[in-house]
């Protein structure tokens, strides 16, 4: 294998040829331990260094390690060989003096491998195959990762990217395949092939039979937002690079450390077998249990993923093609600089909004009448619809489902139908409009007369929202939402402040300069002071 074309078929992307040589094997005369770690694997390899048991490291070396059915062995990053959600194989290196060692190990796990549907040795081919080419093509993998030295090799290192929820280097991304050297006769994986995946015209992966027929399925292979409790949905279509039998479906929901487990529902289709042009569409979606990791030192939140795997095989155990989706859960909470100066909000391609939380700011949902993505939802109790604009497209916006206004949390909305829902929208009063003899005057909510008309600086101007009136008298406890058990509204004339010692009070309405020139409003009793209060 290691002089073989072969090599240098799957390797001609990343610049490796045939080996220049096989140096040879060495067995042992000593019983396997029955269980091994990657540390002491590495001083198993210098032992045998030292005494020229094997031949000495240069930057081309690299060496495979067997280990027989009996024999456990952990990892270099803690997994466990031969046990479920464990490893087959791995690579990794070491330093032997001043020479990098790249090297690779095999366990036998008994029985062959089901997962490349092959029994041994033809299983074991493939594993040596798998955890050769990587060797070659990112001997210091782990290190960019865990000891940050930047010495890199041919890996996917975003993972956002879907695929990296298969694998992050060129075997993994291929894994399953298989193929028998015509030649030599010897079993080995395929290898992503990133010129190949290019011309998608067939598979990226290498090597590519004669006159193969290849299929897979063609739609969304992206990272989607969506938010615990929530779901979307993905039309998926058969691929065929020609005329072909209906082939088979399997996969799921991959259950990987770190990952949450992705709900999966069937819509329509038939989630079994597939042909060329022939469309399923799946529910993928976000247990509601689901969340971000917890804060690092710096208080910021990470991002969670969860991978769903469609494999496209021969119906008969073989793998062709593997499909991933990944959904991302949003990172509310994330700390974020509230922009300023045209400055894009940093939460936004998360769909969400950069918020004043306590005496920072952080990525929250967004709220009612803010713009929205329907897979990542807003802040209770709003949801995000679809209206239709004036020019006949739709915007998804955060907006209050009710049945009646006594439902709608904020007291600047009633119940309207709007486009056949009923939802919570804003009661305009003031200059202008039709209700109400001006600012601070008496207005119309739900009925005649039970609320106030504040003055309001938007972007676009001043502008009146009419408040709803309760039965909370001046210098009195009050609540600033209508809903839910408390002392309730201001009555007409005043509004809900959170000055008091005691919480929140109701307080008198003055006009500020702004006021008066767009009609005027109540001055304040001797002695106090009109201050203006948000944008009002």
């Amino acid at each position: 294998m290691a002089t073989s074309a072969w090599l240098a078929d799957v390797g001609g992307d990343y610049g490796v040829g045939s080996g220049a040589a096989y140096m040879g094997s060495v067995n042992l005369n000593q019983n396997a331990p029955a269980s091994e770690t990657d540390a002491q694997i590495q001083a198993l390899i210098g032992g045998l260094f030292s005494t020229a048991t094997l031949p000495q490291p240069d930057a081309s070396n690299i060496y495979l390690i067997y280990f027989p059915l009996g024999s456990s062995v952990s990892g270099p990053t803690g997994g466990s060989s031969c046990v479920p959600g464990g490893f087959l194989g791995y690579h990794h290196w070491f330093n032997y003096g001043s020479t990098s060692v790249t090297y690779g190990v095999m366990v036998d796990c008994g029985g062959g491998l089901i997962d490349y549907n092959h029994p041994d040795p033809a299983a074991t081919e493939i594993v040596s195959s798998h955890e050769l080419m990587e060797a070659a093509t990112d001997p210091f993998g782990l290190a960019y990762f865990a000891n940050g030295t930047g010495a890199d090799g041919y890996r996917i290192k975003d993972q956002s990217n879907p695929w990296f929820s298969i694998g992050d280097e060129v075997g993994d991304l291929c894994s399953g395949t298989s193929y028998q050297d015509p030649d030599a006769g010897f079993w080995a994986q395929r290898i992503w092939s990133n010129s190949a995946a290019q011309s998608a015209t067939g598979s990226p992966c290498r090597p590519i039979p004669p006159g193969e027929v290849y299929y897979s399925l063609s739609g969304a292979t992206k990272s989607v937002l969506v938010s615990p409790g929530r779901s979307v949905d993905f039309t998926l279509t058969g691929w065929s690079s020609a005329a072909t039998n209906a082939w088979c479906l399997a996969g799921g929901p991959q259950a990987k450390p770190g990952y949450f487990n992705s709900t999966i529902a069937l819509v329509s289709g038939n989630a079994s077998t597939i042909n060329n042009g022939d469309s399923l569409v799946v529910k993928l979606g976000v247990p509601s249990d689901a969340g971000p990791p917890p804060p690092d030192v710096s208080g910021d939140v990470g991002l969670t993923y969860g991978a769903t795997w469609f494999v496209s095989t021969d119906c008969d155990g073989g793998v062709v093609s593997n499909w991933p989706i990944q959904l991302v859960i949003p990172p509310v909470g994330q700390i974020c600089t509230p922009p300023t100066g045209g400055v894009v909000d940093s939460c936004a391609r998360f769909a969400l909004v950069c918020t004043s939380v306590g005496s920072g700011s952080s990525c929250q949902l967004p709220v009612e009448f803010g713009a929205c993505a329907p897979s990542v939802g807003c802040e209770q109790p709003s949801d995000c619809v679809a209206l239709q604009t004036a020019d006949g497209g739709l915007q998804n916006v955060c907006a209050q489902p009710c049945q009646q206004s006594a439902d709608c949390v904020d007291p600047t909305t009633n119940c309207q139908p709007i486009q056949g829902q009923n939802l919570c929208n804003a009661v305009y009063c003031g200059p202008g409009t039709s209700n109400g003899a001006g600012y601070f005057a008496a207005c119309n909510n739900t009925g005649a007369g039970d609320g106030t008309c504040l003055p309001v600086q938007g972007s676009g101007g001043l502008y009146g929202l009419c408040v709803a009136g309760g039965s909370a008298t001046v210098g009195g406890n009050c609540q600033g939402f209508r809903t839910g058990t408390g002392p309730g509204l201001c009555s007409v004339g005043s509004a809900c402040l959170g000055y008091s010692s005691t919480g929140y009070a109701c307080a008198p309405l003055c006009s500020t300069g702004v006021a008066t020139a767009n009609g005027g409003g109540p001055t304040c009793q001797s002695g106090d002071l009109c201050v203006p209060v948000g944008n009002a």
